[in-house]
């Protein structure tokens, strides 16, 4: 895949040459709904290839936000926060996760909000377990050490990730356990995922009216 950042008055985008394209019924999702948590895509065709718009507009990647400050608790329960509720969404829409790109300049951090949005790709279905265990890899180094929660949280996660069979919802839940001696996620995190979870009622309808459709068209093909 070949990458290039683009920017026009209002827009910016990272432009991703590819050799494959979308299924129909990805592509009509993609298009047509609005799936909180996922970079907003369009695709065009040049030189025999699909080229895939996604609108950055308002966000940074991840690499270069960690660059500028180091992962505290706060930043990571939001990260597996926005994963988590990007994995719900990506089944109620019958979107495959295995095409989530766990790269870390594919993930993108919303400067108003701090939430993480990430890139559905067309090409390769990667395995999730072996995509995260090597992001988590990557935010071990970036891990704030002065910030002893998330520190508890980085390594709490790396130790379940490398063990078969692990859920990343379950993951999410056990941060809270006593047993990682894990204090209350810090208020701001909390509404942001208040936030996010309101976001996606405001959606359910139309979502289940869409999903309707989808699911319709899958069963005619």
């Amino acid at each position: 895949m070949e990458i290039e950042y683009k920017r026009e008055l209002t827009k910016s985008y990272m432009c991703v040459k590819t050799d494959q394209d979308f299924l129909p019924f990805e592509k009509e999702i993609l298009t047509r709904s609005s799936i909180l948590g996922i970079v907003p895509v369009n695709t065009t065709f040049a030189d025999a290839a699909t080229v895939c718009w996604y609108d950055i507009t308002g966000m940074q990647a991840f690499d270069h936000a960690l660059e500028m400050e180091m992962m505290d608790s706060q930043m990571l329960t939001q990260f597996l926060v926005s994963l988590c509720g990007t994995l719900e969404r990506l089944e109620s829409f019958l979107l495959d996760p295995r095409h989530l790109w766990f790269s870390r300049e594919s993930i993108f951090k919303n400067n108003r909000d701090g939430s993480f949005w990430f890139c559905y790709c067309p090409e390769g279905k990667e395995n999730i377990t072996e995509g995260f265990q090597k992001l988590m890899e990557y935010l071990l180094t970036k891990i704030d050490h002065k910030d002893q929660r998330a520190v508890k949280m980085a390594y709490h996660i790396y130790d379940q990730v490398i063990k078969e069979g692990y859920s990343l919802i379950a993951i999410r839940e056990s941060l809270t356990y006593d047993r990682v001696d894990i204090e209350p996620v810090p208020d701001r995190t909390l509404e942001n995922s208040r936030v996010e979870l309101e976001q996606t009622s405001d959606q359910t309808e139309k979502e289940k009216t869409f999903t309707k459709q989808i699911k319709q068209m899958v069963k005619q093909k």
